[in-house]
């Protein structure tokens, strides 16, 4: 899982755990799930515990990344540490 801490609008990730590709016809299912989880993220809705809305910032792979107030605030997020955000439907 990828590990986040927030700091004056900044995120680090954890990714060191995760493997480098070097040829993608030989991708095992566990790499292929892999694409992206450094470089792609998505923001969906949530409740926080305090029952208040807010948008969940995750990877590709589906792991939470981080909680921010507002959409505004979760798109600048990603840009500011080059991801790119991607619409999921």
């Amino acid at each position: 899982m990828v590990k986040s801490t927030r700091t004056q609008n900044s995120m680090s990730f954890d990714v060191s755990h995760y493997e480098k590709f070097s040829d993608i016809r030989q991708l095992t299912e566990k790499q292929f799930r892999l694409l992206g989880v450094r470089t792609v993220a998505y923001v969906r809705p949530i409740l926080t515990k305090d029952g208040e809305k807010g948008c969940a910032i995750c990877a590709a792979d589906g792991s939470l990344l981080a909680v921010v107030e507002d959409i505004q605030s979760a798109l600048g997020t990603i840009l500011q540490n080059d991801m790119m955000p991607v619409s999921v439907q």
